[in-house]
């Protein structure tokens, strides 16, 4: 594949940040963005040394979702397969995200709509700038929701709230989606980009193996999962991680300053 036109890839550290690089159609994507998204992401989480990996938008937006373009050219000549490209590329993609091991942060700068803004909710963790707001806009062109987006906002808000939403084609700011529960917080644009980094390098310098357990086991619960069922998959993780070396040294450095402070 050669260099890719709509998406950048950065490394700062063991911390990567993906962009979404079509500002001109605020980052809408077409069959050629969604292919580079994919081998962009499947690439990025093949690196083992990646601990931490930050989405987000160039430009006003931080994607706007199928290009409408696009889409009505491939419609109105009954080219559906063409159409469908978004939608299996962005199920590939969002599997990705979501079957990863690190920490996925989507730095919301600005409008999310339809497949973009589901692409935002299947990250981790959502930091919003005062600007960014989440258009849910299936119903209004008649479709459905894509991109895990019928996965990923009743996990979030439940399905009733998600029901309504969708139904209205409703379009969530900033403050309402952190009120209810859509997003963790919200920043200045200008500050974004680097409180989403400093995250990042948080949560990268954390245990991969513990990070990975933790991503696991919560979507399991989320997924249904009964307490039987939960208490097994934590007593599996606990037993592989109290036989590694690592947790091995964290102890003996914790048990080290305990020592120190009581003398």
């Amino acid at each position: 594949m050669s260099a890719p036109r709509t998406i950048r890839v950065e490394r700062k550290g063991v911390v990567a940040r993906v962009t979404l690089c079509r500002a001109e159609r605020f980052n809408a994507f077409d069959d050629v963005m969604v292919s580079e998204m994919e081998e962009a992401f499947v690439s990025v989480f093949a690196e083992p040394d990646v601990g931490a990996v930050v989405i987000t938008g160039e430009g006003s937006a931080f994607c706007a979702g199928g290009d409408v373009r696009y889409m009505r050219d491939c419609v109105a000549a009954n080219r559906i397969d063409d159409a469908m490209k978004l939608v299996h590329g962005g199920s590939r993609i969002v599997k990705a995200i979501h079957d990863s091991p690190v920490p996925v942060i989507a730095a919301v700068n600005g409008a999310a709509v339809g497949g973009g803004a589901s692409l935002a909710f299947a990250c981790d963790i959502r930091l919003l700038s005062e600007k960014a707001r989440f258009h849910l806009a299936y119903a209004r062109l008649g479709l459905a929701p894509g991109w895990g987006g019928a996965y990923f906002i009743p996990r979030l808000i439940g399905p009733s709230k998600c029901t309504e939403l969708l139904w209205r084609g409703a379009s969530v700011g900033a403050e309402e989606a952190v009120r209810i529960g859509l997003a963790g917080s919200i920043s200045p644009p200008n500050e974004l980009l680097g409180e989403a980094s400093a995250l990042a390098a948080e949560l990268a310098g954390r245990s991969r193996r513990s990070i990975s357990y933790i991503k696991k086991m919560a979507w399991a619960s989320a997924g249904g999962e009964d307490l039987d069922a939960m208490l097994a998959r934590e007593e599996e993780a606990q037993r592989e991680l109290f036989s590694s070396e690592e947790v091995r040294r964290s102890l003996e450095r914790m048990v080290g300053r305990l020592d120190g402070e009581e003398e």
